[in-house]
């Protein structure tokens, strides 16, 4: 798989994945929403601990899926290190002793 279709689809999966953290998110302000002491509280059948771990291991894979943006992306991000300061090598470490 060449570099331009692998960006594309981890482009797709980031964005539904953020999708995916920003609904979770507001079923657990809006939908499932309780102060302290409260019994959990159900919505779609699940409580809302069960939708604070998915909203979890969702954020979790967002941070993932940025990480690997990164790596796939890293030689344009030393190109722009190097147009901004000069004294930046190939691995992005300064040149300075």
């Amino acid at each position: 798989m060449n570099k331009t279709v692998l960006n594309f689809w981890l482009d797709i999966l980031l964005s539904i994945n953020f999708l995916a953290v920003a609904v979770t998110g507001a079923v657990l302000r809006w939908g499932v929403a309780c102060g302290w002491g409260c019994r959990d509280r159900m919505f779609l059948g699940w409580a809302r601990s069960e939708w604070l771990d998915l909203h979890f291991w969702l954020a979790i894979a967002i941070v993932v899926n940025i990480l690997l943006h990164g790596v796939l992306h890293w030689d344009w991000i030393v190109c722009q290190l190097r147009l901004r300061w000069p004294g930046v090598d190939k691995r992005g470490h300064s040149r300075r002793k």
